[in-house]
């Protein structure tokens, strides 16, 4: 199974949370390397805490991993996710590149990309629980699930407003 990073799973690496190493191996990425969108990159390399010593094992590390850059085909989804889900562009971008790579999307914000229909995605934090444990195989990642939120009226969708056709 590859994997595709989210900034987020990056930035707590270099913030010093260790289990999240072993989903940058190769080995545990389905063979070939674990890899990231073009938007992560740039989002892990402006961050404020990338200064100094820590930039350049940060760019070792981003290029130890395969890049993908914005095809026709992430464009194309990109648009889309972004008119039925209203993410923001960063993040549609990372989930398209994700969908159009066929990689599951390691990633600690499970709620801003669980509503994306057909992105599997993953929490390296909550996934396995042990510290030595490997990444799951194949049948422990789950599809997302829709969530509700509570009103003081009624229960609700959470996600994209959708209006109503009679």
């Amino acid at each position: 199974m590859a994997f595709l990073l989210d900034s987020n799973v990056l930035i707590s690496h270099f913030g010093g949370e260790l289990r999240v190493a072993r989903w940058m191996d190769p080995a545990d990425a389905g063979g070939g390397r674990a890899g990231v969108s073009v938007v992560t990159r740039i989002e892990v390399l402006g961050h404020s805490s990338v200064t100094g010593s820590v930039e350049s094992a940060v760019r070792r590390l981003l290029d130890s991993l395969e890049t993908f850059g914005l095809s026709d085909g992430v464009i194309e989804r990109t648009v889309s996710l972004r008119r039925s889900h209203r993410l923001k562009l960063p993040d549609a971008i990372i989930a398209a590149t994700a969908l159009e790579s066929s990689r599951v999307l390691v990633t600690h914000d499970l709620r801003g990309f669980g509503l994306v229909s057909g992105l599997r995605v993953i929490d390296p934090l909550s996934a396995a629980g042990l510290d030595d444990v490997p990444p799951p195989d194949p049948s422990t990642v789950r599809e997302p699930r829709v969530r509700y939120r509570k009103t003081s009226q009624k229960r609700v969708r959470s996600g994209p407003v959708r209006k109503r056709t009679t």
